[in-house]
């Protein structure tokens, strides 16, 4: 079951849509992909939600259905941009970065540098694109979800 939800954050809002599960399992993912991609993975999303994994899928501010202008000066306020910091505090809990070495967008030395500053485990996909259109996603979605659930 999906449920679209506003998050407010301020005067702007954030769409995002809820992937509920059937049976929820206690576990669960926020997911956001760059600026207005998210929903690029729904089937992700899901596959997660048929497992028992809760996942909010938001827009960020000015994409989709968010409200808001999409100005990226004020990406830091929702403390997901710097990745070199973040990753490091998310400790005790396992930080898996999802990388194709092929990404048109994203340079792969840049998932590396997250691996090595902040102690992430990267998957590297070598024939990947930036949208993981090109690999097997069946494959990598219970990859996922063996990762999600051993954690």
């Amino acid at each position: 079951m999906t449920l679209d939800v506003h998050v407010r954050n301020g005067r702007t809002f954030l769409a995002t849509k809820l992937f509920l599960p059937g049976r929820a399992n206690g576990l669960g993912v926020v997911f956001s992909h760059g600026w207005g991609g998210a929903h690029l993975f729904d089937d992700l999303h899901a596959f997660l939600a048929d497992t028992g994994v809760t996942v909010a899928s938001m827009d960020q501010r000015g994409y989709g259905q968010s409200s808001g202008k999409a100005v990226l000066a004020k990406w830091p306020e929702y403390a997901t941009a710097d990745a070199l910091t973040w990753t490091a505090r998310i400790a005790p809990r396992p930080v898996i970065v999802v990388h194709a070495r092929g990404d048109e967008v994203v340079p792969f030395a840049h998932a590396e540098m997250i691996r090595d500053t902040g102690g992430a485990r990267l998957w590297d996909f070598p024939g990947g694109d930036h949208r993981l259109q090109t690999i097997d996603r069946p494959a990598l979605f219970e990859r996922i979800r063996q990762a999600l659930t051993a954690a």
